[in-house]
C-alpha cells in the first residue's frame, strides 16, 4: 500500500489495512521519503524514481518470504500513492498480480 502527498501509513489506511486484515488479506505499508516517520523535509519528493525503487525493494522483501508464496499480490495506492503505483508497476510488469488505485494522481495525455 502506497499513501498520498502529504499523508503516511500511520492514519491514512488504517481502516482499511484492519477490514482487510479481518478478511484474511496480509497488507504492507511504508512511509514514502519526507513522510511521516521517514527522513527528508516534509511533503518534498525531489527524486520519484527513489521512491519508487525504495517501494519496490520494500514490497521484494515480502515476495521473498516463503510465508507468501503463490499467494496473489496486489498494489494499492491512493492519489500520490496511484501515480506511484503504476510507476511501480512499469518497473516491475510481473511483479504484481492486479492494482487498486483510488484517485490516482496521474496526468494522461491522448493524442
Amino acid at each position: 500500500m502506497v499513501h498520498g502527498y502529504g499523508n503516511d501509513m500511520s492514519w491514512t489506511f488504517q481502516a482499511m489495512t484492519i477490514f482487510l486484515a479481518q478478511m484474511a488479506f496480509a497488507c504492507f505499508v511504508l512511509d514514502i521519503e519526507s513522510h511521516g516517520r521517514s527522513q527528508g523535509i516534509r511533503a518534498y519528493v525531489p527524486h520519484v524514481d527513489l521512491v519508487v525503487q525504495d517501494c519496490l525493494s520494500f514490497f521484494n522483501s515480502f515476495k521473498q518470504d516463503p510465508s507468501f508464496n503463490g499467494l496473489p499480490r496486489f498494489l494499492y495506492g491512493e492519489s500520490m500513492g496511484g501515480a506511484i503505483c503504476l510507476l511501480i508497476h512499469f518497473a516491475d510488469p510481473q511483479g504484481f498480480d492486479g492494482a487498486i488505485l483510488v484517485a490516482p494522481m496521474c496526468k494522461i495525455s491522448t493524442k
